[in-house]
């Protein structure tokens, strides 16, 4: 059977399709994280941020999402607030791991994607306990395999590296009274997942 012929326009199409979400997502998420800077966070509310499972640590392909300890004083910034709570507190979950192993961390390095969010870096220092630093030239996941790579094989000098990652840095310390309140977060969002599994489950 021969294939079916290339449609060059269906596939820029597609394209151009894909690309307008990506813009039209990344226009929701300025406006949401917006909202989200401009309130407190809502006492007691809870997001599991599981859409398709979850990986590290949890490794479960049937984990699911949801929003726990809703109420009619919660807005958009809230619900935006406690999901950027929760990817913060799944890498809290990952550091909790490696902690166990005796791996510590001293700071943390963002770059690219989410890491662009101001809002997100600083829950993430909260979250984590340790400071964030942030660069516009960090270059993202590519970037950090060609480096890794490079210092594997003797092309880079690791002094190098680091002069290079640190060129114009944003650092976010962790705040302790919002360290704090994630640390007890991060106990009852276990809980909430167990909770959540179980129901699953039947």
């Amino acid at each position: 059977m021969e294939p079916a012929p290339i449609q060059p326009r269906r596939g820029l199409e597609a394209f151009a399709s894909r690309d307008f979400r990506r813009y039209q997502l990344a226009r929701v998420a300025v406006i949401l994280g917006a909202e989200a800077q401009s309130v407190a966070p809502a006492e007691g509310l809870i997001a599991l941020p599981y859409l398709q499972g979850e990986r590290t640590p949890v490794w479960d392909e049937g984990a699911r999402g949801c929003f726990f300890g809703l109420d009619l004083a919660q807005g958009r910034g809230q619900l935006y607030r406690a999901m950027l709570e929760g990817i913060a507190l799944g890498f809290r979950d990952c550091m909790a791991v490696a902690e166990e192993h005796g791996v510590g961390f001293a700071d943390v390095v963002a770059a690219n994607g989410a890491g662009r969010s101001a809002l997100l870096r600083q829950t993430l220092a909260d979250a984590l306990g340790v400071p964030v630093t942030w660069s516009s030239q960090g270059g993202g996941t590519l970037a950090g395999a060609a480096i890794l790579a490079g210092l594997g094989t003797g092309a880079l000098e690791l002094a190098g590296v680091v002069a290079w990652g640190a060129r114009s840095p944003v650092r976010h310390e962790p705040e302790p009274r919002g360290h704090a309140r994630l640390r007890s977060l991060f106990a009852r969002r276990k809980a909430l997942y167990d909770a959540v599994r179980a129901v699953e489950r039947g």
